[in-house]
């Protein structure tokens, strides 16, 4: 990440260094204030010179340059850059030049240094760098209570809730990204979810939230018997899971379950991802083109759903690109409506509602402008998929219970829990192979 950050004054005077990783040399600094500050050539806020990049702001009379030899990113280095000067302000009053900096240099070594982590950003927050770095006060019991709980995790909330009726609202959401090659062989697969509360509760609650977690449901024997007897016996594997900060770690990893005092209102509580070899695609796709004439060809997709029957998909829109010199289609299709967009370059096609373990087929016939039929090959762009299926998730994740005590008592609230599975880069390949056939399999049209 970053190798190290320079401070500037106007004459090019480096006033403050913090060198992270020990490889950035007097020399660059050197080259950076005669070809940079000395020629005034400062239009452009990113400059590499020899194999070191230069990202630099200017606040006041002061530069603040950010330096590294690697690949990074860009708008990481700015935005900590541009929080750093938050917290040198949040600390002296609202100003930040070079007398500043002269007159604070022991303290502002130590806010960059408890702000990087061998130049990675890590707690550029004032507010929470305030807690522990107090200039030399004492540390009083208010402020070691606020340290505890930002180094533990928990969440800060409001000691005199009160909700006429207690309520939670839970969505897990999962986005499924799919690439199909054109030898329709999966070349990667992946499910991104997450877990959003809407949390109106009174008091100070405590939640204990489980899931089909394999680890979980291998730790609960009980409640696996129980998934199994009610024919839901799917066991979960997730590859990643990143929590909310009022998640109670130690409670997790010693049984599978996920324990919290949740903020009040909305928050992502989870998100998790599941990698192809778990992911079952909702829908396949089956492109054939058959070439008639050098001028027209036709595109026949079929569509079949695998989830659930008693799911049903919505908002369903297949976009089946076509050649830049598509003079007109004709579309044939079994439900929806198919319509041809010269600046989208493709078939729209239209779905309204798509039921589980069906299928449906779209055969169009795209004729072609003979005058640019010599210019370069169609690349063949994939035909892209977007959805929506609600109650469902891709992944078979399930809310397995949702207990919320208070003082280890029973709490009265309302629970709801949705589901809900979208397309994301949801995209199939044309094949290789081009079908020959003089015969016109458009009987119908429809524009």
């Amino acid at each position: 990440m970053i190798s190290a950050i320079l401070f500037y004054n106007e004459k090019g005077e480096v006033i403050l260094l913090r060198n992270f990783r020990g490889d950035i040399r007097k020399s660059t600094s050197e080259a950076f204030r005669q070809k940079i500050l000395a020629k005034k050539d400062t239009k452009f806020p990113i400059v590499q010179l020899g194999r070191v990049t230069f990202f630099y702001i200017r606040v006041e009379d002061v530069y603040i340059v950010a330096c590294t030899g690697g690949n990074c990113n860009a708008a990481v280095v700015f935005e900590s850059l541009y929080k750093l000067v938050e917290v040198f302000k949040s600390y002296f009053g609202g100003l930040f030049n070079e007398d500043t900096i002269k007159k604070h240099f022991p303290l502002m070594y130590e806010l960059i240094d408890e702000a990087f982590d061998f130049g990675y950003p890590q707690n550029i927050d004032p507010e929470v760098l305030k807690t522990y770095i107090i200039q030399g006060k004492p540390i009083t019991a208010q402020k070691a209570q606020q340290l505890s709980v930002h180094a533990t995790g928990q969440s800060n909330r409001p000691p005199d809730l009160v909700y006429k009726n207690n309520e939670m609202y839970i969505d897990i959401i999962e986005q499924v990204d799919l690439l199909v090659s054109s030898r329709h062989t999966i070349l990667n697969a992946e499910v991104n979810g997450q877990i959003n509360l809407r949390v109106h509760l009174s008091g100070q609650p405590e939640c204990i939230f489980g899931f089909n977690d394999k680890l979980f449901m291998d730790k609960h024997n009980d409640l696996s018997q129980r998934a199994v007897r009610r024919g839901r016996g799917f066991q979960l594997e997730l590859d990643d899971i990143q929590f909310h900060k009022c998640v109670k770690l130690g409670r997790f990893n010693a049984d599978r379950t996920i324990a919290f005092v949740p903020p009040d209102g909305d928050f992502t509580l989870m998100r998790y991802r599941i990698s192809e070899r778990l992911v079952k695609p909702p829908f396949n796709v089956n492109p054939v083109i058959i070439e008639h004439t050098n001028t027209r060809f036709v595109v026949q997709v079929t569509i079949s759903s695998t989830f659930n029957p008693q799911f049903v998909a919505t908002q369903v829109v297949v976009k089946i690109p076509v050649p830049h010199n598509t003079a007109r289609t004709t579309c044939d299709v079994s439900i929806g409506a198919a319509k041809f967009e010269p600046t989208q370059h493709a078939i729209m096609w239209r779905i309204t509602n798509f039921p589980g373990c069906s299928s449906t087929q779209i055969t169009a016939s795209v004729q072609l402008l003979a005058s640019v039929v010599q210019q370069a090959p169609w690349p063949k762009p994939p035909i892209a998929m977007q959805f929506m299926v609600p109650m469902a998730t891709s992944s078979g994740l399930e809310v397995l219970f949702m207990n919320i005590t208070e003082n280890k008592l029973n709490y009265q609230a309302e629970r709801f829990i949705r589901y809900l599975t979208r397309g994301g880069n949801y995209l199939i390949r044309y094949p290789d192979t081009v079908g020959r056939n003089t015969e016109n399999p458009i009987k119908a049209t429809k524009n």
